[in-house]
């Protein structure tokens, strides 16, 4: 069995983003360097269309479709129970939030930048609770 791994790529979002860029690029550029891993690729039901998500297709990947939210307390519970069910090995997040009590493989997280906690002037119209969970 080949070693497998979880990329989370919920961030690819209905519109273009900067994490979206990321991550189309990032995907196809392991999925073809690493022809003897098996990737397992989270995504949202409706990426957007200009990244043509849609279209990635090689023998070691497998897509998994979730309307869990990113930056949702569920994904805490979702995701280390989605990589238990699949056996994989690593967790790659794309953003800062990744689930706090992983326990079944390393995860990898990507921080982009840290502008919430840098200037949280700016984002004073963010409710407490979001404040809060963005902290944590």
């Amino acid at each position: 069995m080949k070693t497998a791994i979880l990329l989370d790529a919920r961030l690819i979002l209905e519109k273009p983003t900067g994490i979206g860029q990321y991550l189309t690029a990032l995907v196809p550029a392991l999925v073809e360097a690493a022809p003897d891993i098996h990737f397992h690729l989270l995504r949202r039901p409706h990426p957007w269309p200009g990244y043509n998500v849609e279209t990635w297709e090689a023998p070691n990947l497998t897509w998994h479709i979730s309307d869990v939210p990113h930056m949702h307390p569920r994904q805490h519970v979702y995701l280390p129970a989605l990589a238990r069910r699949l056996n994989v090995k690593l967790l790659h997040y794309p953003h800062f939030d990744a689930p706090v009590y992983w326990r079944p493989a390393p995860v990898i997280a990507t921080m982009y930048d840290v502008k919430y906690l840098a200037y949280p002037e700016f984002f004073a119209a963010k409710s407490v609770v979001k404040n809060v969970y963005m902290r944590f």
